[in-house]
């Protein structure tokens, strides 16, 4: 009798630690967030992203493009950049930059028949991100080469 005693109190002690500790300590929720590197296409951040808007009008030039690239399921950041039609512009390279320097890019190039590149992400949870982008064009009967410094804001 004594042993039963023993368990059934030991028993109720345990159930009563237990519910005491899972009521007192809920499981907080936690966003989702990627990893730095992952690309937004296969992890379906792309599905809800959103284009940052451009409020100083810094991010084209004569076609050519970059934006900032927002998913808020993913809470993600990446550059997407597009060439444009103007036959000047020959190529770009992009880049994601996190306020902390954590960064990717792309390049895409019209000789290659690539017209626009997107960069990895970067986890954009607790951080800013900008995308940037340098282009290159080339005046008329190879007259000159330039580059034009394409930037978004920081979000």
């Amino acid at each position: 009798m004594k042993t039963l005693k023993k368990w059934a109190t030991m028993i109720g002690a345990v159930t009563m630690l237990v519910s005491i500790f899972s009521f007192a300590a809920p499981m907080p929720k936690v966003a989702a967030a990627v990893a730095n590197g992952s690309d937004p296409i296969a992890t379906g951040c792309a599905r809800d992203a959103i284009t940052v808007t451009d409020w100083n009008n810094t991010s084209w030039f004569s076609g050519a493009q970059v934006d900032l690239r927002y998913s808020p399921s993913c809470r993600s950041a990446w550059a997407k950049f597009t060439i444009g039609e103007d036959p000047a512009a020959k190529e770009g390279t992009a880049r994601i930059t996190r306020n902390d320097g954590v960064s990717y890019s792309c390049t895409a190039k019209k000789s290659l028949g690539q017209k626009s590149c997107y960069t990895k992400q970067v986890n954009d949870a607790g951080y800013t991100a900008r995308a940037t982008a340098n282009v290159l064009f080339q005046g008329e009967y190879g007259a000159g080469y330039w580059w034009e410094y394409l930037y978004t804001r920081w979000y």
